[in-house]
């Protein structure tokens, strides 16, 4: 009988670990490349789930390879973030109990912006109008001579 007994507890104290097995997750996983086809590592990645909001993150291999594992059953949107380059988003990607998503993810270079904030009040300067000035002294000894349309661009530019 103790057989029994000892069966009949390791059954016991089993089944809750095999419940927790059958909750509702799934998996996404893939590789990041770039537009050569070569592979990103340290691609930061992030999976939002739309219903319930949720977000699990996670960095690709020195392989280029991500797995975001124990995820909520339902619909992701799944961003790929590396400096320089434009964030990829890609949206749907439905994850049904005990499936494994497979998704590639292509980014490409970011584009190059500048922006110049311009202040009201600000004076705008000019390098040669401070050497010209420095040298107003010598000039005034210059216009000797000098014909007058010359002297009149002299003046403008000082």
């Amino acid at each position: 009988m103790k057989p029994c007994r000892i069966i009949a507890a390791i059954i016991w104290f089993c089944s809750p670990i095999c419940a927790q097995s059958k909750i509702n997750t799934g998996i996404i996983q893939g590789v990041v490349r770039d537009v050569t086809g070569g592979v990103l590592p340290e691609t930061l990645i992030m999976a939002k789930h739309l219903g319930i909001g949720i977000t699990r993150t996670c960095r690709a291999s020195a392989e280029g390879f991500f797995t975001v594992a124990l995820l909520p059953v339902g619909t992701y949107e799944i961003t790929a973030h590396r400096t320089s380059l434009a964030d990829v988003r890609i949206t749907d990607i439905t994850v049904h109990n005990g499936q494994t998503r497979s998704l590639d993810v292509t980014m490409r270079p970011a584009s190059i912006s500048e922006i110049i904030e311009v202040q009201a009040g600000a004076s705008v300067t000019n390098p040669l109008l401070g050497i010209l000035r420095r040298q107003e002294s010598s000039t005034n000894r210059l216009y000797a001579g000098v014909s007058f349309q010359l002297q009149a661009a002299l003046k403008y530019l000082i």
